[in-house]
């Protein structure tokens, strides 16, 4: 690739692959999941966050963006009566689909479960009873 002669949202999203890449092979040397986040530039500079999380045992390095939502499961389940073993290792069944527990996010109200599709890999936000009958 030539020279970067000013920052565009084109180059940047080349650039957001290499520097991702770049992370996940300093992460995986010390067993964690990092990935840059929002961008924002203008023409001379660029700035983001850099997020990074604890590989979760079980789970995919994927899923390590979710390790504050799976350490919040760990910490309601006995309060809100949600089995701990469900999380990243059985599945539940919520209208017909099967999911992977991921966590709990105590911010959503209506649907604080996060879960991962079985069929289809897709993150989905669940309501508790999803959890609560098992």
């Amino acid at each position: 690739m030539a020279k970067i002669a000013e920052f565009n949202k084109d180059n940047l999203d080349i650039l957001r692959r290499d520097i991702n890449a770049a992370l996940a092979a300093v992460g995986a040397k010390h067993g964690i999941g990092m990935k840059i986040g929002n961008i924002r530039f203008n023409r001379d500079s660029f700035t983001t966050k850099l997020d990074a999380a604890v590989l979760i045992p079980g789970a995919t390095a994927a899923d390590s963006q979710f390790a504050k939502y799976a350490a919040d499961y760990k910490r309601y389940a006995p309060l809100y009566g949600y089995p701990i073993a469900l999380l990243n290792n059985g599945q539940v069944t919520y209208n017909g689909k099967n999911y992977t527990i991921l966590g709990y996010n105590s911010r959503g109200k209506r649907y604080p479960i996060i879960a991962r599709g079985v069929g289809d890999g897709k993150v989905y936000k669940l309501p508790e009873s999803a959890v609560r009958s098992k």
